[in-house]
Protein backbone atom coordinates (compact mmCIF):
# COMPACT_ATOMS: atom_id res chain seq x y z
CA UNK A 1 0.00 0.00 0.00
CA UNK A 2 2.60 2.18 1.01
CA UNK A 3 4.60 1.47 -2.34
CA UNK A 4 1.08 2.75 -4.28
CA UNK A 5 0.95 5.85 -1.88
CA UNK A 6 4.28 6.52 -3.39
CA UNK A 7 3.72 6.02 -6.84
CA UNK A 8 0.71 7.89 -6.63
CA UNK A 9 2.19 11.08 -5.02
CA UNK A 10 5.68 10.32 -7.66
CA UNK A 11 2.91 10.94 -10.36
CA UNK A 12 0.96 13.89 -8.98
CA UNK A 13 4.47 15.66 -8.42
CA UNK A 14 5.28 14.90 -11.98
CA UNK A 15 1.71 16.33 -13.23
CA UNK A 16 2.34 19.28 -11.41
CA UNK A 17 5.65 20.15 -12.86
CA UNK A 18 4.34 19.44 -16.37
CA UNK A 19 1.47 21.34 -16.27
CA UNK A 20 2.64 24.58 -14.66
CA UNK A 21 5.60 24.40 -17.40
CA UNK A 22 3.09 24.12 -20.24
CA UNK A 23 0.53 26.96 -18.09
CA UNK A 24 3.68 29.62 -18.28
CA UNK A 25 4.70 28.55 -21.75
CA UNK A 26 1.30 28.83 -22.90
CA UNK A 27 -0.48 31.46 -20.69
CA UNK A 28 2.40 33.99 -21.81
CA UNK A 29 3.36 33.83 -18.27
CA UNK A 30 7.02 34.19 -18.61
CA UNK A 31 9.20 34.98 -21.71
CA UNK A 32 11.99 33.35 -19.84
CA UNK A 33 10.31 30.25 -20.61
CA UNK A 34 9.50 30.77 -24.19
CA UNK A 35 13.63 31.78 -24.53
CA UNK A 36 14.15 28.47 -23.10
CA UNK A 37 11.83 26.73 -25.38
CA UNK A 38 13.64 28.79 -28.18
CA UNK A 39 17.13 27.94 -27.44
CA UNK A 40 16.78 24.44 -26.86
CA UNK A 41 15.11 23.96 -30.16
CA UNK A 42 17.88 26.14 -31.81
CA UNK A 43 20.42 23.62 -30.17
CA UNK A 44 18.39 20.45 -31.26
CA UNK A 45 18.01 21.77 -34.58
CA UNK A 46 20.95 22.87 -35.42
CA UNK A 47 22.59 19.58 -33.97
CA UNK A 48 19.91 17.76 -36.21
CA UNK A 49 21.29 19.38 -39.45
CA UNK A 50 24.89 18.91 -38.96
CA UNK A 51 23.68 14.95 -38.20
CA UNK A 52 21.69 15.18 -41.32
CA UNK A 53 25.10 16.31 -43.41
CA UNK A 54 27.08 13.58 -41.74
CA UNK A 55 24.95 11.00 -42.72
CA UNK A 56 24.87 12.33 -45.97
CA UNK A 57 28.88 12.16 -46.23
CA UNK A 58 28.59 8.72 -44.54
CA UNK A 59 25.70 7.65 -47.33
CA UNK A 60 27.93 9.49 -50.11
CA UNK A 61 30.77 6.58 -49.38
CA UNK A 62 28.71 3.77 -50.74
CA UNK A 63 27.56 3.82 -54.18
CA UNK A 64 25.70 6.48 -55.60
CA UNK A 65 23.99 7.23 -58.86
CA UNK A 66 23.30 5.05 -61.75
CA UNK A 67 26.40 3.77 -62.03
CA UNK A 68 28.37 1.46 -59.24
CA UNK A 69 32.03 2.11 -59.34
CA UNK A 70 33.81 -1.04 -57.46
CA UNK A 71 37.13 -0.98 -56.73
CA UNK A 72 38.83 -4.61 -55.89
CA UNK A 73 42.06 -3.15 -53.67
CA UNK A 74 44.79 -5.21 -51.00
CA UNK A 75 43.57 -5.59 -47.55
CA UNK A 76 46.57 -2.95 -46.34
CA UNK A 77 44.89 -0.31 -48.80
CA UNK A 78 42.18 1.75 -46.66
CA UNK A 79 40.94 3.14 -49.59
CA UNK A 80 40.28 3.06 -53.36
CA UNK A 81 43.45 5.62 -54.00
CA UNK A 82 46.59 4.38 -51.55
CA UNK A 83 49.20 6.83 -52.51
CA UNK A 84 51.73 4.59 -54.84
CA UNK A 85 53.96 2.52 -52.13
CA UNK A 86 55.75 -0.45 -52.06
CA UNK A 87 52.60 -2.40 -50.59
CA UNK A 88 50.45 -5.56 -52.12
CA UNK A 89 49.66 -4.85 -55.39
CA UNK A 90 47.92 -7.28 -58.04
CA UNK A 91 49.01 -9.29 -60.17
CA UNK A 92 48.43 -10.85 -63.84
CA UNK A 93 46.02 -7.39 -63.86
CA UNK A 94 45.22 -6.99 -67.55
CA UNK A 95 43.76 -10.60 -67.55
CA UNK A 96 42.19 -10.59 -64.95
CA UNK A 97 39.98 -7.01 -65.65
CA UNK A 98 39.38 -8.90 -68.89
CA UNK A 99 37.89 -11.73 -67.34
CA UNK A 100 35.67 -9.76 -65.39
CA UNK A 101 34.50 -7.59 -68.34
CA UNK A 102 33.49 -10.59 -69.67
CA UNK A 103 30.39 -10.85 -67.38
CA UNK A 104 27.70 -8.94 -69.09
CA UNK A 105 26.68 -7.47 -65.60
CA UNK A 106 29.86 -5.20 -66.36
CA UNK A 107 30.26 -2.47 -68.56
CA UNK A 108 34.23 -2.11 -68.53
CA UNK A 109 36.82 -3.26 -65.94
CA UNK A 110 40.13 -1.54 -65.79
CA UNK A 111 43.65 -1.80 -63.58
CA UNK A 112 45.07 1.14 -61.56
CA UNK A 113 48.17 1.94 -61.34
CA UNK A 114 49.52 4.87 -59.11
CA UNK A 115 52.60 6.19 -59.45
CA UNK A 116 54.64 9.37 -58.22
CA UNK A 117 56.37 10.22 -61.66
CA UNK A 118 58.01 12.64 -62.84
CA UNK A 119 56.59 14.84 -65.52
CA UNK A 120 59.05 17.62 -67.57
CA UNK A 121 58.01 20.32 -69.81
CA UNK A 122 61.06 21.04 -72.09
CA UNK A 123 60.12 24.04 -73.90
CA UNK A 124 59.25 25.76 -70.33
CA UNK A 125 61.92 24.39 -68.70
CA UNK A 126 59.88 23.32 -65.74
CA UNK A 127 59.10 19.66 -63.80
CA UNK A 128 57.20 18.38 -61.85
CA UNK A 129 56.26 14.93 -59.78
CA UNK A 130 52.96 14.08 -60.67
CA UNK A 131 50.42 11.61 -59.44
CA UNK A 132 50.41 9.44 -62.25
CA UNK A 133 47.44 6.92 -62.86
CA UNK A 134 47.43 4.02 -65.69
CA UNK A 135 44.46 3.02 -66.90
CA UNK A 136 42.83 0.96 -69.14
CA UNK A 137 40.38 3.24 -71.36
CA UNK A 138 37.45 2.32 -73.08
CA UNK A 139 34.97 3.54 -76.07
CA UNK A 140 32.85 5.04 -72.99
CA UNK A 141 34.75 7.59 -71.27
CA UNK A 142 34.79 7.35 -67.67
CA UNK A 143 36.53 9.49 -64.53
CA UNK A 144 39.28 8.04 -62.62
CA UNK A 145 40.65 10.39 -59.62
CA UNK A 146 38.25 12.86 -61.01
CA UNK A 147 39.99 13.49 -64.52
CA UNK A 148 38.20 12.12 -67.82
CA UNK A 149 39.64 9.26 -70.05
CA UNK A 150 37.45 10.78 -73.36
CA UNK A 151 40.65 11.80 -74.89
CA UNK A 152 42.55 9.06 -74.29
CA UNK A 153 42.97 5.87 -77.26
CA UNK A 154 40.67 2.87 -76.18
CA UNK A 155 42.18 -0.22 -75.08
CA UNK A 156 46.10 -0.79 -74.38
CA UNK A 157 48.12 -0.92 -77.17
CA UNK A 158 51.20 -0.89 -75.68
CA UNK A 159 50.39 -3.97 -73.38
CA UNK A 160 50.17 -6.45 -76.58
CA UNK A 161 48.54 -9.45 -75.19
CA UNK A 162 51.29 -9.47 -72.37
CA UNK A 163 54.84 -8.79 -74.65
CA UNK A 164 54.55 -4.78 -74.16
CA UNK A 165 55.95 -5.21 -77.47
CA UNK A 166 53.02 -2.69 -78.83
CA UNK A 167 53.19 1.23 -80.10
CA UNK A 168 52.56 3.05 -77.27
CA UNK A 169 50.08 5.84 -77.91
CA UNK A 170 52.07 8.81 -75.77
CA UNK A 171 49.03 9.98 -74.48
CA UNK A 172 48.27 11.92 -71.27
CA UNK A 173 45.39 13.76 -69.93
CA UNK A 174 46.40 16.43 -67.20
CA UNK A 175 44.39 17.79 -64.30
CA UNK A 176 43.82 21.55 -63.97
CA UNK A 177 46.27 21.60 -61.16
CA UNK A 178 49.12 19.54 -62.99
CA UNK A 179 48.55 21.53 -66.05
CA UNK A 180 49.40 24.90 -63.94
CA UNK A 181 52.27 23.52 -62.56
CA UNK A 182 53.82 22.23 -65.68
CA UNK A 183 52.81 25.12 -67.92
CA UNK A 184 50.74 22.72 -69.97
CA UNK A 185 47.96 22.80 -72.72
CA UNK A 186 46.45 20.82 -74.89
CA UNK A 187 48.91 19.36 -77.12
CA UNK A 188 52.19 20.17 -75.06
CA UNK A 189 54.82 18.05 -75.82
CA UNK A 190 56.43 16.73 -72.42
CA UNK A 191 58.46 13.78 -70.65
CA UNK A 192 57.28 11.46 -68.30
CA UNK A 193 60.51 9.98 -66.13
CA UNK A 194 61.43 7.96 -63.23
CA UNK A 195 64.04 7.82 -60.96
CA UNK A 196 66.33 5.32 -62.53
CA UNK A 197 66.06 8.02 -65.31
CA UNK A 198 64.05 6.23 -68.44
CA UNK A 199 61.89 8.81 -69.94
CA UNK A 200 59.04 8.35 -72.47
CA UNK A 201 57.39 11.26 -74.39
CA UNK A 202 54.23 11.89 -73.73
CA UNK A 203 51.52 14.47 -75.56
CA UNK A 204 48.56 16.77 -73.56
CA UNK A 205 45.44 15.42 -75.31
CA UNK A 206 43.43 17.39 -72.69
CA UNK A 207 43.45 19.21 -69.73
CA UNK A 208 40.64 18.40 -68.01
CA UNK A 209 39.07 19.97 -64.18
CA UNK A 210 39.15 17.73 -61.32
CA UNK A 211 35.17 17.09 -60.48
CA UNK A 212 34.10 16.91 -56.74
CA UNK A 213 35.16 13.03 -57.15
CA UNK A 214 38.74 13.54 -57.72
CA UNK A 215 41.71 14.77 -55.40
CA UNK A 216 41.33 18.54 -55.28
CA UNK A 217 44.20 20.25 -56.02
CA UNK A 218 46.42 17.13 -56.28
CA UNK A 219 48.39 17.30 -59.38
CA UNK A 220 46.94 14.47 -61.29
CA UNK A 221 48.06 12.54 -64.71
CA UNK A 222 46.10 9.79 -66.53
CA UNK A 223 47.83 7.95 -68.87
CA UNK A 224 47.65 4.13 -70.73
CA UNK A 225 48.47 1.20 -68.19
CA UNK A 226 51.22 -0.73 -70.16
CA UNK A 227 52.94 2.59 -70.91
CA UNK A 228 53.08 3.76 -67.05
CA UNK A 229 54.30 0.33 -66.46
CA UNK A 230 57.01 0.30 -69.08
CA UNK A 231 58.44 3.49 -67.45
CA UNK A 232 57.67 2.14 -63.42
CA UNK A 233 59.71 -1.07 -64.32
CA UNK A 234 56.59 -2.81 -63.14
CA UNK A 235 55.55 -5.28 -66.37
CA UNK A 236 56.88 -8.07 -65.13
CA UNK A 237 54.04 -9.57 -63.14
CA UNK A 238 52.10 -7.15 -64.19
CA UNK A 239 50.99 -5.29 -61.34
CA UNK A 240 48.60 -3.10 -60.41
CA UNK A 241 47.45 -1.37 -57.03
CA UNK A 242 43.67 -1.68 -57.68
CA UNK A 243 40.74 -3.27 -60.22
CA UNK A 244 38.13 -0.22 -60.92
CA UNK A 245 35.26 -2.40 -62.26
CA UNK A 246 31.74 -0.55 -63.74
CA UNK A 247 28.12 -1.56 -64.06
CA UNK A 248 24.76 -0.48 -62.90
CA UNK A 249 24.46 -4.06 -61.33
CA UNK A 250 25.27 -4.45 -57.35
CA UNK A 251 24.75 -8.02 -57.96
CA UNK A 252 28.30 -8.22 -59.48
CA UNK A 253 29.91 -7.58 -55.76
CA UNK A 254 29.57 -10.86 -54.16
CA UNK A 255 31.35 -12.37 -57.24
CA UNK A 256 34.39 -9.63 -57.24
CA UNK A 257 34.96 -10.77 -53.77
CA UNK A 258 36.43 -13.89 -55.07
CA UNK A 259 38.57 -12.73 -57.76
CA UNK A 260 41.85 -12.42 -55.38
CA UNK A 261 42.93 -13.21 -52.45
CA UNK A 262 43.18 -10.64 -49.39
CA UNK A 263 41.61 -7.91 -50.97
CA UNK A 264 38.90 -6.13 -50.55
CA UNK A 265 35.74 -4.56 -52.72
CA UNK A 266 35.01 -1.24 -52.31
CA UNK A 267 31.42 0.76 -53.23
CA UNK A 268 32.82 4.13 -54.43
CA UNK A 269 30.82 6.90 -56.35
CA UNK A 270 34.11 8.86 -56.15
CA UNK A 271 37.74 8.28 -55.75
CA UNK A 272 40.43 10.46 -53.83
CA UNK A 273 43.78 10.51 -52.44
CA UNK A 274 44.57 7.89 -49.11
CA UNK A 275 41.15 8.21 -47.37
CA UNK A 276 41.73 6.28 -43.99
CA UNK A 277 40.08 8.75 -41.98
CA UNK A 278 37.45 9.54 -43.78
CA UNK A 279 35.37 7.26 -42.33
CA UNK A 280 35.48 8.54 -39.11
CA UNK A 281 34.61 11.78 -40.49
CA UNK A 282 30.77 11.89 -40.13
CA UNK A 283 31.33 10.38 -36.59
CA UNK A 284 33.21 12.98 -35.45
CA UNK A 285 31.25 15.87 -37.05
CA UNK A 286 28.15 14.11 -34.90
CA UNK A 287 30.17 14.13 -31.84
CA UNK A 288 31.10 17.68 -32.04
CA UNK A 289 27.73 18.57 -33.01
CA UNK A 290 26.20 16.71 -29.80
CA UNK A 291 28.79 18.02 -27.27
CA UNK A 292 28.34 21.52 -28.76
CA UNK A 293 24.32 21.68 -27.84
CA UNK A 294 24.66 20.25 -24.58
CA UNK A 295 26.83 22.92 -23.89
CA UNK A 296 25.37 25.67 -25.27
CA UNK A 297 21.64 24.07 -24.51
CA UNK A 298 22.94 23.28 -21.03
CA UNK A 299 24.11 26.92 -20.29
CA UNK A 300 20.81 28.05 -21.63
CA UNK A 301 18.34 26.38 -19.96
CA UNK A 302 20.35 26.52 -16.72
CA UNK A 303 20.54 30.44 -16.83
CA UNK A 304 17.10 31.29 -18.05
CA UNK A 305 15.38 28.36 -15.58
CA UNK A 306 17.45 29.83 -12.75
CA UNK A 307 15.88 32.92 -13.37
CA UNK A 308 12.47 31.41 -13.24
CA UNK A 309 13.46 30.17 -9.97
CA UNK A 310 14.62 32.82 -8.51
CA UNK A 311 11.90 34.98 -9.47
CA UNK A 312 9.06 32.59 -8.80
CA UNK A 313 10.51 31.26 -5.03
CA UNK A 314 6.75 32.77 -3.84
CA UNK A 315 5.37 29.87 -5.64
CA UNK A 316 8.09 27.26 -3.92
CA UNK A 317 6.97 28.93 -0.79
CA UNK A 318 3.55 28.69 -1.03
CA UNK A 319 4.06 24.65 -1.80
CA UNK A 320 6.84 24.35 1.23
CA UNK A 321 3.47 26.01 3.06
CA UNK A 322 0.73 23.12 2.06
CA UNK A 323 2.64 20.76 2.83
CA UNK A 324 5.47 19.92 0.01
CA UNK A 325 9.07 18.69 1.29
CA UNK A 326 12.23 20.10 -0.08
CA UNK A 327 12.56 16.78 -2.26
CA UNK A 328 8.75 17.18 -3.81
CA UNK A 329 9.57 20.96 -4.36
CA UNK A 330 13.28 19.83 -6.01
CA UNK A 331 11.31 17.31 -8.25
CA UNK A 332 8.34 19.66 -9.37
CA UNK A 333 11.47 21.69 -10.53
CA UNK A 334 13.51 19.36 -12.32
CA UNK A 335 9.72 18.02 -14.20
CA UNK A 336 9.46 21.54 -15.12
CA UNK A 337 12.76 22.24 -16.64
CA UNK A 338 12.77 19.14 -18.27
CA UNK A 339 9.34 19.53 -19.85
CA UNK A 340 10.33 22.62 -20.87
CA UNK A 341 13.50 20.61 -22.56
CA UNK A 342 11.22 18.44 -24.34
CA UNK A 343 9.00 20.76 -25.62
CA UNK A 344 12.14 22.67 -27.06
CA UNK A 345 13.05 19.23 -28.63
CA UNK A 346 9.78 18.59 -30.71
CA UNK A 347 10.31 21.85 -32.03
CA UNK A 348 14.25 21.27 -32.60
CA UNK A 349 13.36 18.09 -34.20
CA UNK A 350 10.40 20.12 -36.65
CA UNK A 351 13.78 22.88 -37.05
CA UNK A 352 15.87 20.37 -38.01
CA UNK A 353 13.71 18.79 -40.88
CA UNK A 354 13.24 22.08 -42.28
CA UNK A 355 16.86 22.74 -42.14
CA UNK A 356 18.08 19.59 -43.76
CA UNK A 357 15.47 20.42 -46.83
CA UNK A 358 16.85 23.73 -46.75
CA UNK A 359 20.06 22.55 -47.33
CA UNK A 360 20.01 20.30 -50.15
CA UNK A 361 17.73 22.81 -51.57
CA UNK A 362 20.39 25.62 -51.82
CA UNK A 363 23.25 22.86 -52.70
CA UNK A 364 21.04 22.01 -55.40
CA UNK A 365 20.65 25.75 -56.76
CA UNK A 366 24.39 26.46 -56.34
CA UNK A 367 26.09 23.14 -57.37
CA UNK A 368 23.39 20.59 -58.91
CA UNK A 369 24.63 17.60 -57.10
CA UNK A 370 23.49 15.32 -54.97
CA UNK A 371 21.77 16.17 -51.77
CA UNK A 372 24.60 16.38 -49.33
CA UNK A 373 21.93 15.89 -46.22
CA UNK A 374 19.65 12.87 -45.43
CA UNK A 375 16.93 12.72 -42.93
CA UNK A 376 16.40 9.46 -41.47
CA UNK A 377 13.50 8.52 -38.95
CA UNK A 378 16.12 7.99 -36.14
CA UNK A 379 16.61 12.00 -36.08
CA UNK A 380 13.54 12.44 -34.74
CA UNK A 381 14.54 10.18 -31.52
CA UNK A 382 17.61 11.45 -31.30
CA UNK A 383 16.71 14.59 -31.31
CA UNK A 384 14.04 14.06 -28.16
CA UNK A 385 17.09 12.71 -26.35
CA UNK A 386 19.64 15.11 -26.71
CA UNK A 387 17.03 17.37 -25.40
CA UNK A 388 16.07 15.39 -22.63
CA UNK A 389 20.05 15.46 -22.27
CA UNK A 390 20.28 19.12 -21.87
CA UNK A 391 17.36 18.94 -19.54
CA UNK A 392 18.90 16.74 -17.13
CA UNK A 393 22.44 18.63 -17.21
CA UNK A 394 20.41 21.87 -16.98
CA UNK A 395 18.59 20.95 -14.27
CA UNK A 396 21.23 21.00 -11.94
CA UNK A 397 21.43 24.75 -11.25
CA UNK A 398 17.33 25.06 -11.11
CA UNK A 399 17.21 22.51 -8.43
CA UNK A 400 20.10 23.46 -6.35
CA UNK A 401 18.27 26.94 -6.11
CA UNK A 402 14.99 25.12 -5.00
CA UNK A 403 17.02 23.55 -2.58
CA UNK A 404 18.48 27.17 -1.16
CA UNK A 405 14.96 28.65 -1.02
CA UNK A 406 14.05 29.59 2.66
CA UNK A 407 10.17 29.30 2.40
CA UNK A 408 9.61 31.13 5.77
CA UNK A 409 11.83 34.32 5.03
CA UNK A 410 9.47 34.31 1.53
CA UNK A 411 6.26 34.31 3.28
CA UNK A 412 7.65 36.67 5.87
CA UNK A 413 8.45 39.65 3.26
Amino acid sequence: MAEGSRLRRFVGLVGVGARSAVARLVGGRSRRVLVTVVGVAVAVGFTLAVTGVALGLASGATVGGEDVDYWIVPDDGSSTMTVASDGLRLGDSHATALSIADDSRVDHASPVLLEFVGLENPSAGVGEYVLVVGVVPSDEPFEVAGVSTGELTAGDPRYANGSYGGDPTNEVVLSESAAGLLNASEGTDLRLRTRDVRTQRVAVEDVDGASSAGVGSVPIAVVHLAELQSVTGTTEGDHANQILVITNDPSVRGDLEGVYPETNVIARDGVGLDRSGEDELPLAVVVAAFVTAVGVGALTVATMMGLEVTNDRRRLALLAAVGYTRRSRALVVLVEVLTVALLGGLLGVCLGAAGIEGTNRIAASVVGDAPPARFSPVLVPYGIGLAIVIGVVASLYPVYLSYRTRPMEVITR
